[in-house]
């Protein structure tokens, strides 16, 4: 999903109302109390658990999460994992409408957001036990590794997720040339979305082509496929 045609308040204020209705018929999956509304890759969230793959990955562990804005992805990981997670990108209005949602969700400040550039990240030196990054380009672009080295503390863990097998070899370069170490990569069944999310996705959608026409409810189509696999490249900083 890209920037919000609707704005933040008014994307938010659906989404609460779409998810205020469905919770009278059907119960909201466990971290995911906007039915998925606020989830923005093509399969379900619960694929993203395996980030935490490397290691043991212990309740109150503190993650910084890359290159996903919408929200539904860091709050389901709170809540399934028992992480804190900090959720940046770079489209202020995205976060914008993640972080409305959060007031919402009354995840007692489990999950933060906040607008940055990924090459030039607003975080402490060795803040974060986890970095995980979704997305091709970020993974490979040395800048954002770089950061992604700076921002986790010594023996943390990185991990990238791709929707592309391709990028696996220039991920692993980009980790190796800035220091990570125990680099390893491999492939990952995706997850089709959770009935729950597909009904949100199908109101959603007639809400807003009722309201703004068929262009602007595109976006929330329920038969959009994701790859039948993802790739994850895990790797650790040097302790």
């Amino acid at each position: 999903m890209t920037s919000e045609p609707l704005g933040a308040a008014v994307t938010a204020a659906l989404i609460f109302e779409i998810a205020r209705e469905m919770r009278g018929s059907v119960p909201a999956p466990r971290g995911a109390p906007f039915y998925g509304l606020d989830v923005d890759i093509g399969c379900s969230p619960e694929v993203c658990e395996s980030l935490g793959d490397q290691g043991i990955f212990r309740k109150y562990e503190s993650v910084l999460l890359l290159g996903c804005t919408g929200g539904g992805v860091a709050r389901w990981l709170s809540a399934r994992l028992g992480c804190q997670v900090a959720c940046l990108a770079p489209d202020p209005l995205r976060l914008a409408t993640a972080a409305l949602l959060e007031q919402r969700a009354g995840a007692a400040g489990r999950v933060s957001f906040a607008a940055a550039r990924s090459a030039a990240l607003p975080v402490r030196t060795a803040a974060f036990t986890h970095v995980w990054m979704l997305g091709r380009d970020l993974g490979s672009d040395p800048a954002v590794v770089g950061e992604a080295f700076r921002a986790v503390r010594p023996g943390g863990a990185v991990a990238v997720q791709s929707l592309d097998a391709a990028a696996a070899d220039p991920v692993q370069k980009a980790l190796s040339t800035v220091g990570f170490i125990a680099i390893a990569g491999r492939t990952v069944e995706t997850i089709e979305l959770p009935s729950a999310f597909v009904a949100a996705r199908r109101r959603m959608r007639s809400r807003v082509e009722a309201r703004w026409g068929r262009e602007v409810g595109r976006r929330w189509d329920d038969h959009a496929q994701a790859p039948p696999r993802l790739f994850q490249v895990h790797a650790r900083r040097p302790s």
